[in-house]
């Protein structure tokens, strides 16, 4: 489902379409933000759904979805404010930050 969603998206993207662009982005932005969430909340429900394992016991796997999750989560809000007048530059600050919280907030005390 998820790739050929994507596989949907990135023709859309390229080609014309009757939707927007604009609208066509935002609509991505929502589904990279719903799969950012699941994964980067949720990994073991992720790959559940995703994948069918039972990642109960698979604690580098859990990490990996995770970390993955995030970085979709920074897509989607990056894709996102990309429709809107919002400069690039800011745009692609804002996007980073759900991943470099990801980060921040994995790192152990010492």
């Amino acid at each position: 489902i998820c790739l050929a969603t994507t596989v949907l998206f990135s023709y859309a993207a390229l080609n014309d379409t009757p939707i927007a662009k604009d609208d066509l982005l935002k609509i991505w932005s929502g589904w990279v933000l719903l799969n950012g969430v699941l994964m980067g909340c949720f990994p073991k429900l992720a790959c559940k759904t995703w994948g069918d394992i039972d990642a109960s016991d698979l604690s580098a796997l859990q990490s990996f979805v995770s970390y993955w999750g995030f970085s979709l989560l920074s897509v989607g809000v990056l894709t996102g404010l990309l429709t809107t007048d919002l400069p690039v530059t800011q745009a692609v600050g804002l996007g980073a930050v759900p991943f470099l919280t990801k980060i921040v907030l994995s790192k152990k005390p010492e």
